[in-house]
């Protein structure tokens, strides 16, 4: 009875282990991909965190970079990468941004081997890129209000390029404001329209607010840079504010900053400021 029991015990276990080696064998290996960053042909883009990856037209994921991830695909597969950013620079806001290119290259999966592309973008043929100031020139777009202690000046000290903007604040020039000369046509916002978003690099020892208006009175803060230590690029959602007003309406960009009493000193830099939305349709 004993041998008997325990050939069959054998044979029970053996045709479990045999089951759960054939379903194993059904589950794909996957193949990686590598995405270390998103590179932009016309700046430094260090305000791409993300890539939104779609394979034969699904999307895989939305990953933060640098990243390594898990396809299941086997042979030759169609990628297709958009830059991701946070809108505002809010990590909660994240999304793939509407006027830069996708990135498409085919890669032969094989599993577990891991393999590497190097995504690049631009804007689009259809964004209308409006440079607010680069600081290259020396003549400045930003002028000062009434009530502001100090000036926008350039300097070497730049984020790329020759030049960038910067603001001194001391204990004897303790606030800033400033707006641009310039204005700016309200775009048509209706429909299925991407947006219009203000593009910045920055550094700063203070908060600055940041805002649009029409005229003197009627101005709308938007949002108020933390002061950072190192150059970040941030993508200001500008929708929200200019759907008050109609198409067409001019509208400018207006920058405060106070010193406060932590403080002896500060300094603002600013590079490569941009307003950019779809073009007019013609």
């Amino acid at each position: 009875m004993c041998m008997h029991y325990i050939y069959f015990s054998l044979l029970f276990i053996s045709f479990f282990v045999f089951q759960a080696c054939e379903y194993e064998s059904d589950i794909s290996v996957p193949g990686y991909l590598e995405i270390d960053r998103i590179a932009l042909q016309h700046e430094n883009a260090i305000g791409i965190t993300d890539a939104w990856v779609y394979v034969n037209g699904n999307i895989q994921g939305v990953y933060e970079l640098p990243a390594k991830f898990p396809v299941i695909a086997e042979g030759d597969a169609k990628i297709k990468v958009y830059p991701g950013i946070k809108v505002n620079g809010i990590s909660a806001t994240r999304t793939n941004y509407p006027f830069y290119k996708s990135y498409e290259t085919n890669i032969k999966f094989e599993p577990g081997k891991s393999q590497k592309i190097s995504p690049y973008s631009s804007y689009d043929s259809w964004v209308q890129v409006n440079v607010v100031d680069d600081f290259e020139r020396p003549d400045l777009s930003f002028i000062p209000g009434t009530t502001s202690d100090t000036v926008l000046i350039r300097t070497t000290d730049s984020f790329e390029g020759n030049y960038a903007g910067v603001v001194y604040l001391n204990k004897q020039d303790t606030l800033f404001n400033a707006s641009t000369k310039v204005t700016y046509d309200v775009p048509n916002l209706s429909g299925n329209y991407s947006g219009v978003f203000l593009e910045l690099n920055f550094k700063t020892d203070v908060e600055v607010e940041i805002g649009v208006a029409t005229n003197a009175i009627d101005w709308q803060s938007i949002i108020y840079l933390q002061p950072t230590s190192y150059w970040k690029k941030i993508y200001i959602d500008l929708y929200q504010a200019l759907s008050r007003y109609k198409s067409g309406d001019k509208f400018f960009v207006y920058l405060k900053a106070q010193l406060g009493t932590e403080l002896e000193e500060a300094s603002i830099y600013l590079d490569d400021i941009k307003i950019v939305h779809e073009k007019p349709f013609e």
